[in-house]
C-alpha cells in the first residue's frame, strides 16, 4: 500500500511538472513589513488662558404695580376702564376712567372673576377697584 501511495504521489508531481501546474501552485512571496518611524510630535508651550470680566449690563427691573405707588390707564384702547365698588365684575360701576387718568394705588392685588384687582383712588379723591391688565405704572 505505501508502494501504490508513492507512486500515486510520483504520479501526480511528474504530471504537475509536465503540465506547468507545479510554477501556478508554488506559494507567492510574502511582502516583507518594513518599519516608517512616525514623526516626532513636539509639544509647544502654550499660554494659559486669561478670562477677561465683561462688565454685565445693570438690568432695570421692570415697573410693578405696588400699593402706595402710581398707575395710569393704559391700553384700552379707546374703550376706558370702569372703577367698580369692589374687586368684582359684578360690583356696580362708580365711574369710567378715561385712557391716561392718574391713579393712586391704595392696596391690592386680589384675585376675582380671573383678573388681579387693585383698590385705587382717583385724583379727586374716588376711592374703587379697577383691573390691572389696563394700568401702567408711573416710574417715580
Amino acid at each position: 500500500m505505501f508502494l501504490s501511495l508513492a507512486l500515486v504521489l510520483v504520479a501526480v508531481a511528474g504530471l504537475c511538472w509536465i503540465s506547468g501546474l507545479s510554477n501556478r501552485l508554488r506559494p507567492l512571496p510574502l511582502p516583507t513589513a518594513t518599519y516608517t518611524p512616525l514623526p516626532t510630535w513636539t509639544r509647544l508651550p502654550t499660554e494659559t488662558p486669561t478670562i477677561t470680566p465683561v462688565p454685565s449690563a445693570t438690568a432695570t427691573p421692570e415697573p410693578q404695580i405696588i400699593p402706595a405707588g402710581a398707575v395710569v390707564v393704559s391700553g384700552t384702547e379707546g374703550q376706558n376702564l370702569r372703577l367698580r365698588a369692589g374687586p368684582g365684575l359684578t360690583y356696580a360701576t362708580l365711574r369710567i376712567l378715561e385712557e391716561g387718568a392718574r391713579l393712586k394705588v391704595l392696596e391690592g392685588p386680589e384675585r376675582a372673576d380671573g383678573y388681579e384687582w387693585w383698590k385705587v383712588q382717583t385724583e379727586d379723591g374716588q376711592v374703587g377697584w379697577t383691573v390691572s391688565n389696563w394700568l401702567a405704572p408711573v416710574v417715580p
